[in-house]
């Protein structure tokens, strides 16, 4: 009996110790500026990208999902109907299976039609708090601009009422900020990492771009 507990216990401390590492590492951060690019990988190679916790761009992703890749380029209405049904989601999760976080493996998964230009986006940019997000764009040009979640940044971007936009677009101030805007066309998924900030506008004048929010939690 006696045995047993201190069995019973080194599995307790074990468990604790496993979900204390898996917490600390998904809330690691990595402000390096550079953004990784891949094309079709297998799943070693996504779990090495996950782990280096940076902005990642998975070239002509949606073309390997079949059945939403007739869907590249369409139109809003057309493609809502398609992904807002019970079996699609489920056809959907099982294509995002290989991008899932150890020990998580629940997605909400939302359509967006986006036709914010880069002039109407709020004055400061949205803070990535999930662990695991990825943005597929089905149709349209979405504009990503990343900045870097480094302690100079972080300050800047924190700073209450601090307007980020006239901050960018001011030439004496602009070296004090680092970002970087990246196109990410139909078709492509990106990968936005725990702590780093961003906003997602339409890169086209007049018109709109159409995206999946995948949340891994």
């Amino acid at each position: 009996m006696q045995m047993m507990s201190y069995i019973f216990g080194i599995i307790v401390i074990c468990l604790i110790f496993l979900m204390i590492s898996h917490s600390m590492n998904n809330k690691r951060i990595n402000d390096t500026m550079k953004i990784q690019q891949v094309e079709h990988p297998d799943v070693n190679m996504i779990n090495l990208l996950q782990s280096n916790k940076l902005p990642t761009l998975y070239l002509y992703e949606l073309e390997l999902w079949d059945g939403f890749d007739l869907m590249i380029g369409e139109e809003y209405e057309n493609i809502k109907e398609v992904v807002n049904n019970e079996d699609a989601l489920t056809k959907l999760k099982y294509y995002l299976k290989p991008y899932e976080l150890p020990l998580k493996s629940k997605w909400n998964i939302t359509l967006h039609k986006n036709s914010d230009a880069w002039e109407s986006l709020p004055i400061s940019p949205i803070k990535q708090d999930n662990y695991n997000n990825f943005f597929v764009n089905i149709s349209g040009l979405m504009m990503i601009c990343l900045f870097n979640p480094s302690p100079d940044n972080y300050s800047l971007l924190t700073q209450k009422d601090n307007n980020i936009k006239n901050i960018m677009e001011n030439e004496e101030n602009i070296k004090n900020i680092e970002y970087i805007i990246i196109p990410v066309r139909p078709s492509h998924m990106i990968y936005i990492p725990y702590g780093w900030w961003y906003w997602i506008y339409n890169g086209s004048t007049d018109k709109y771009c159409c995206y999946l929010n995948c949340i891994n939690y």
